[in-house]
């Protein structure tokens, strides 16, 4: 966004401070995902599970997850597990009834209360973003992710804040977006190497209690307005 603001709109980068996003959610500590309640009521046993959760509305390519749970539905042991709602949730729930796909697992928004549980209830977590919002918006759900301890598959531009984050802290992979294919040899990787899954796991949590809680943020803030900055 900083590159946006000086580049499009000529603000002296001297003018520009840049403050880190934040998650409120406060997890509980190393949440293994075959521990959790939704694991269990939706019987998940031997399942490596991907999981999309949020909003599938404009800026998300939800279809390209569908395309790519095709590409793996021979992969028994590989399941999808997306929650949310927004307008793009229907084309993309129906594009999966008409290839007859067995391996997505669609749930409404569930209890905020429950969002430590639910988050969890994953070994690698989704982020989708279109084209032409890299300086614009970022995915706020990379923050609870982080907090949640688990690897991420970024399907985002590549000049974006979240593939910006994903790189620095490595901590899951960068995929091009609309590339089913990209997205399923991702997840094949991931699924089939658990030591470095896991590791990117580790390392969302450490990136998220280093920099990403609301203190960080609130230090940010105080530092800036303690500063001596061009007016």
């Amino acid at each position: 966004m900083a590159r946006l603001v000086a580049g499009r709109y000529g603000v002296s980068p001297a003018r520009i401070e840049c403050v880190p996003n934040w998650s409120p959610y406060v997890p509980g500590k190393d949440i293994k995902a075959e521990s959790t309640a939704l694991w269990s009521r939706l019987k998940l046993e031997g399942k490596f599970v991907v999981q999309y959760s949020g909003n599938m509305g404009l800026w998300h390519d939800i279809e390209s997850i569908v395309r790519t749970a095709d590409l793996l539905k021979s992969e028994s042991d590989i399941l999808f597990l997306l929650i949310g709602e927004g307008r793009r949730r229907a084309a993309a729930e129906q594009l999966s009834r008409d290839l007859g796909l067995a391996n997505i697992i669609w749930l409404p928004f569930q209890p905020r209360e429950k969002i430590s549980d639910t988050l969890a209830t994953c070994h690698v977590a989704l982020i989708s973003q279109r084209d032409g919002l890299a300086g614009i918006a970022v995915p706020s759900k990379l923050y609870g992710i982080l907090a949640s301890g688990r690897a991420v598959l970024a399907q985002v531009p590549a000049e974006s804040e979240t593939a910006m984050v994903v790189r620095e802290e490595d901590c899951g992979l960068v995929i091009p977006t609309a590339d089913a294919q990209a997205l399923a040899d991702a997840i094949r990787k991931l699924a089939y190497d658990r030591q470095k899954t896991g590791a990117m796991g580790a390392r969302a949590s450490a990136a998220y209690r280093a920099k990403y809680q609301v203190r960080s943020a609130v230090a940010r803030f105080e530092q800036i307005l303690k500063s001596d900055r061009p007016q």
